[in-house]
């Protein structure tokens, strides 16, 4: 499996059946956050498969809630799912 990992990067499109999935933009997350009333939102995507990945999307709302999103997603993505540590 490939771990994609982005880091303060906004891409826009979605990804369609049969193509590489897009990352998941920071945009999108604010929309749910803004749609639903959230201060913090985390998403998290999956492509399984042979030529799978995974990506994780954080927003916060204020800079505090931006940093505890990024967090919660950084312990998700390391503790929880394995992806390894990058110094990026």
């Amino acid at each position: 499996m490939v771990l994609l990992l982005w880091k303060d990067e906004v891409l826009s499109g979605l990804g369609k059946e049969g193509l590489m999935p897009k990352p998941i933009p920071i945009s999108a997350a604010k929309k749910i956050a803004e749609s639903y009333g959230y201060d913090q939102v985390i998403v998290f995507g999956r492509k399984v498969g042979d030529d799978g990945l995974e990506h994780l999307t954080t927003y916060g709302k204020t800079k505090e809630h931006c940093g505890i999103a990024a967090k919660t997603g950084d312990f998700l993505k390391h503790k929880i799912m394995g992806w390894p540590k990058n110094d990026l």
